[in-house]
């Protein structure tokens, strides 16, 4: 059972919950991957990109990269984007 404390932390999500505390861990765990992944993902823009320009690797992994990056970081924001569209 959760407790009532850790239901303040997403009030928004309330709804979500409906007195099971799975979604409330999984969206701890979305959030603490995304805190660890965002200095990686920088380091590697950085690293692709100097690379690229040093001309040792193609633009196109640069540009995957970034890409990639993106969807993963911006993926709640997509579903619920695309959700909207088809009025889910």
């Amino acid at each position: 059972m959760v407790s009532q404390t850790s239901f303040a932390e997403f009030p928004a999500n309330l709804d979500l919950i409906a007195g099971d505390g799975r979604v409330l861990i999984s969206l701890d765990l979305q959030t603490n991957i995304l805190a660890w992944l965002t200095p990686v993902a920088v380091i590697l823009i950085m690293v692709l990109g100097g690379m690229a320009m040093a001309n040792r690797s193609s633009w196109g992994w640069a540009i995957g990269a970034v890409s990639g990056i993106a969807i993963a970081f911006g993926a709640p924001q997509i579903v619920t984007w695309v959700r909207g569209m088809f009025g889910v």
